[in-house]
């Protein structure tokens, strides 16, 4: 596929001149950083067989305005969408059963849509897991 780097079934690294992708069937994951920077990406088409996005994978994509994740995603890494200021919509599937910590920081615009509810980037934070407890005063 042309501008786009796939090991096995992992895609790592998209051409980041890349304004449209579709990615190919068989890519079961999205790896890290695989999209980092890709400035001028506004659209992205992820196969049914995605299960996983990566740390950081989608970091400074500032021309992503929208983004529906397929039925299957299980997965969404720390940081997978860090920065995208213009991202202003994504749908998450019922699928999805793991959200990374600030996996929307920085997206300022953002309305998730996961399972009936609407998050803003006011509450986003309620999708990521609790913060592990400091047990330093035992």
């Amino acid at each position: 596929m042309d501008g786009l780097t796939i090991n096995e079934n992992e895609l790592v690294k998209c051409d980041m001149e890349a304004v449209a992708v579709v990615i190919p069937e068989g890519v079961e994951k999205i790896g890290r950083e695989a999209f980092s920077c890709c400035e001028k990406l506004k659209r992205i088409r992820l196969p049914a067989g995605v299960l996983q996005i990566g740390e950081y994978a989608f970091e400074y994509c500032t021309s992503l305005k929208r983004l529906t994740l397929p039925e299957g995603l299980r997965a969404i890494e720390n940081c997978a969408f860090y920065r995208c200021g213009r991202l202003k919509k994504i749908t998450l599937p019922d699928s999805v059963c793991e959200i990374g910590q600030n996996a929307f920081l920085g997206c300022d615009k953002i309305s998730v849509f996961y399972k009936g509810k609407r998050y803003t980037q006011k509450n986003v934070g309620e999708l990521y897991p609790p913060e592990p407890e400091d047990d330093s005063d035992s």
